[in-house]
């Protein structure tokens, strides 16, 4: 049970960072730079991805699922809420920059670019991680009592 709590608290804060960190980069969007629109957005990409992470987090509150879960999967769908929490931070930090300095800095065009190319990459991964892991749980859970 253990776990569970420390899984269910990791995913919470995640999902949470998530949602504020989509509603500021709504709010940003005006005082963006025109290099930086293409930041504008990953707030709906980090929303979606937000949402389920939370969707993930009310399936494992379920005891009937926590016993069906293994330790892999626990393993796993910590991995997945510390990446979420990793990649809305750097994209929190990168956000931050561009209001502080109207840019990502001094580095050149392309660098930003593919920065932004990265998180954007990374968060679809990992919103299709948690695709995975839900679909698993909402199949899996029928199968176990049928």
């Amino acid at each position: 049970m253990a776990d569970f709590t420390a899984l269910l608290s990791s995913i919470v804060q995640a999902a949470s960072a998530g949602i504020t960190l989509a509603r500021t980069l709504r709010d940003a969007g005006d005082t963006l730079v025109s290099v930086e629109k293409r930041l504008q957005g990953i707030d709906r990409d980090i929303d979606l991805t937000s949402r389920a992470l939370a969707q993930l987090g009310a399936h494992l509150e379920d005891p009937e699922v926590q016993e069906l879960v293994s330790d892999n999967t626990i393993r796993v769908a910590k991995d997945v809420a510390a990446e979420c929490a990793a990649i809305f931070q750097q994209t929190e930090e990168v956000v931050t920059k561009i209001k502080e300095t109207g840019s990502t800095g001094k580095e050149p065009f392309h660098i930003r670019e593919a920065k932004m190319d990265v998180l954007r990459a990374n968060l679809g991964r990992v919103e299709a991680n948690l695709d995975l892991l839900n679909g698993v749980i909402v199949h899996g859970r029928p199968m176990s009592t049928g």
